[in-house]
């Protein structure tokens, strides 16, 4: 993969997850504020869309965490400020 395609790939992954924290946290906000239409939520299939674009989301993050992981260096970003911060154990 080139490095052009690295950087458009990185830019659409950052619009992403952009996008998911939006949607995600102002669906949260209407459950907490209309907690009636949770069964409404689940029947039209808005709660499983909003967890799949969670766990994409999370999947994505965790590329970055696995990426990181295995080419340490001290990079100037929020992703690095917060894995000095945080004691993750390792995974295989």
């Amino acid at each position: 993969m080139d490095a052009i395609s690295r950087v458009d790939e990185r830019a659409g992954d950052v619009d992403y997850i952009s996008h998911t924290i939006s949607t995600v946290q102002e669906f949260m906000v209407r459950q907490i504020v209309r907690p009636y239409l949770t069964p409404w939520f689940t029947l039209s299939g808005e709660l499983r869309e909003r967890k799949e674009m969670r766990d994409r989301g999370n999947e994505i993050m965790l590329t970055y965490i696995r990426d990181r992981r295995k080419h340490p260096g001290q990079y100037d970003d929020l992703l690095q400020i917060l894995l000095q911060s945080m004691v993750i154990p390792a995974r295989g």
